[in-house]
């Protein structure tokens, strides 16, 4: 059974490297969107969170004449752009877009990391290097989700729960709460490569890794894991008798974790799981195949929240009828609480 699972990962590889899910049509997304955003809403619900997921899909496939995976690439880049902008993410830099050669890996083109933030003080441009001179803090939270996958749940469901997180933060910054850290919102690229976007940031961004108190990792938030099991969690986790579930891994490697992860959950938003299999090898094989793997090799804490790995992932069948938005929304709070609560 274990092999099973193993083929199972092998599978994963092979498609992060050479294949794409195919992204079915979804019907009703709401045209009023803009309206309701300049009325600056202040909670995550469900509403919001399915049409920010439902845009991230229509972004994809919304124009017969995008039938590249780059062209869809760079839809799904303009959204997430137009969004750290409506929010008052400020750019980490001179623009949004942190652009980077795929040729030392043997691939064409560029790639482009997106990349907001919110810094501890307010200024019209934000600029890594203005740290330098003490006018904002030196210490960061990074929250990335990858976007180059175009499966519903792997990777929409994480970026979605990085917006809305990330526009919930804002409403908050922008109504005078301050944070203590720098808060960096990534959507990463090149994750299909051995998730290179997360290895270049990490050598381009210019902040000491030291300086980075912690990086989380949304990764597939809105299905089910695999029904199996003796495959993944114990046979009797509170995984199996509870749906309402958050794999958290990596809380080992920031101290603490557990005072903060208990705050952020305090009215049991999620039942938490801090392992996926009680088997070491698969364990350490799950943490080596995200963006979090670059930060950890650096001894950088993470995070990785994921609802685990579907039958539909990477396959064609990952569209939106795999998505529980009613859990996707209790992850996605569960996370915003965290957030703030770290860097409050």
């Amino acid at each position: 059974m274990k092999l099973n699972f193993f083929i199972l990962i092998l599978n994963i590889c092979l498609s992060i490297n050479i294949s794409y899910a195919t992204i079915v049509s979804v019907k009703n997304v709401p045209q009023n969107r803009d309206t309701i955003y300049k009325a600056e809403i202040e909670k995550l619900d469900v509403w919001t969170l399915k049409e920010t997921l439902q845009k991230i899909l229509n972004y994809d496939i919304k124009e017969k004449q995008f039938n590249t995976l780059e062209s869809r690439l760079n839809n799904i880049r303009l959204f997430i752009e137009e969004r750290f902008e409506e929010d008052s993410i400020k750019p980490f830099g001179m623009s949004y877009i942190s652009s980077f050669s795929l040729s030392d890996i043997g691939r064409n083109g560029r790639g482009m990391n997106i990349i907001g933030i919110l810094p501890t003080e307010d200024n019209s441009r934000f600029s890594y290097r203005d740290t330098v001179n003490n006018q904002y803090s030196q210490e960061y939270i990074i929250i990335g989700a990858h976007y180059d996958n175009l499966g519903a749940d792997y990777n929409a469901s994480g970026v979605a729960a990085l917006l809305e997180v990330a526009r919930a933060l804002s409403y908050d910054w922008r109504n005078g709460k301050k944070f203590k850290y720098n808060i960096l919102f990534v959507a990463f690229d090149a994750n299909r490569f051995s998730s290179y976007g997360s290895y270049m940031f990490l050598n381009s961004c210019g902040i000491k890794f030291e300086n980075i108190k912690l990086f989380i990792n949304i990764d597939k938030l809105g299905g089910e894991n695999i029904k199996k099991e003796n495959y993944i969690g114990t046979r009797n986790s509170s995984r199996n008798k509870n749906k309402n579930y958050v794999y958290l891994l990596g809380s080992q490697t920031f101290k603490n974790a557990s005072v903060y992860i208990d705050s952020a959950n305090k009215n049991n938003l999620v039942n938490i799981e801090y392992r996926m299999s009680q088997d070491n090898d698969i364990e350490n094989l799950i943490i080596s195949l995200g963006e979090q793997i670059n930060f950890a090799t650096r001894d950088i804490p993470y995070f990785l929240l994921t609802s685990g790995i579907g039958n539909y992932t990477t396959q064609q069948t990952d569209n939106e009828s795999n998505i529980k938005y009613k859990f996707l929304l209790k992850r996605t709070e569960f996370l915003y609480n965290l957030i703030s609560i770290i860097a409050e």
